[in-house]
């Protein structure tokens, strides 16, 4: 995870200088880390959601896929994930003689069950600050998606989500509350959130804990400071 950081971090120059560097950026970083067969461990692992045009009704549609058939199709359909309208380009990417954007904001719940079957534990993971994931950040400049910030404040994004998520793994959740205010559970079920926590839990290889290291293995930099600098900026923009 840290090798492919640190390769994004190095085309922030480019992408700041012209923000449609980004999806190019992201196709560069998905070849050079591919191996051999990596396609085989994705099947059935990871869905991805797109949004499938089509020259007949109904036109626009969610679509999951979570079966691929060689890297480059892998490679494709990543890249399709983040086919940003009018930033990545007009026109929809080709896949197999079909046509696609990115996932765009479709429900989960209501219309296209993308996430998991059901029955299935997923832990939500959300680097929009959206108020119903397990593990999130607090705040977010959205503007920064499209504008990225200075490498010191995105390696200070990157630890705060390493603190973040070990965090969740080392403390159980507290069912009592919920971001719609007390006495109602969270997700209306008030074991849910214990279910997947657990369920996380038992996934884990090693002891997972809040400790981060002190320094960034790559600038020298104090973890900290980078923290602490990322979240001072969040706020002075979002006061």
């Amino acid at each position: 995870v840290r090798d492919v950081f640190d390769f994004i971090v190095e085309q922030q120059p480019l992408c700041r200088r012209n923000p449609t560097e980004m999806f190019p950026a992201v196709e560069r970083a998905l070849r050079h880390f591919q191996f051999e067969g990596a396609y085989l461990r994705a099947n059935g692992r990871m869905r991805v959601l797109l949004t499938r045009i089509t020259r007949t009704p109904p036109f626009v549609q969610g679509e999951v896929i979570d079966q691929f058939s060689d890297n480059e199709t892998t490679i494709q359909v990543l890249c399709a994930s983040c086919h940003v309208p009018l930033f990545a380009g007009l026109l929809p990417r080709c896949i197999a003689g079909r046509f696609y954007y990115d996932g765009l904001v479709w429900p989960d719940r209501l219309l296209v069950p993308w996430r998991g079957a059901p029955g299935d534990q997923v832990i939500r993971i959300s680097a929009c600050a959206h108020p119903l994931a397990d593990v999130k950040i607090d705040r977010v400049l959205y503007w920064w998606a499209i504008l990225p910030p200075d490498p010191r404040l995105l390696r200070g994004i990157f630890w705060k989500g390493y603190r973040d998520c070990g965090r969740w793994f080392a403390r159980a959740p507290d069912t009592s509350e919920s971001c719609c205010g007390k006495g109602r559970k969270a997700n209306h079920d008030p074991t849910s959130a214990s279910k997947r926590w657990h369920g996380a839990r038992k996934l884990l290889k090693t002891s997972c804990s809040e400790e981060l290291p002190k320094l960034d293995p790559v600038t020298g930099e104090d973890v900290k400071e980078l923290i602490e600098e990322a979240e001072r900026r969040i706020h002075e923009a979002t006061q």
